[in-house]
């Protein structure tokens, strides 16, 4: 089993959440330096949300849209 699960287990048990909240989980493997990540050239969407997600849905339409457009 990968090690992320048995902090996500660890947090859910603390905190005796019905929701899973990923912050507690990454500040604990940033404190013991097993973090990683990557710069993006290009833009991110936050869907974690509901606004966050219909706009990154709306930008994703826009662009299918485009490229359809682009090859009729």
């Amino acid at each position: 089993m990968p090690e992320i699960f048995s902090y996500i287990k660890d947090s859910l048990q603390i905190k005796k959440m019905k929701e899973y909240d990923d912050v507690p989980v990454l500040q604990q493997v940033a404190k013991e330096g097993k973090l990683y990540g990557v710069l993006c050239e290009w833009r991110v969407y936050d869907v974690g949300n509901p606004k966050g997600y219909r706009f990154a849905k709306r930008v994703i339409r826009d662009i299918n849209y485009s490229s359809f457009a682009l090859k009729n």
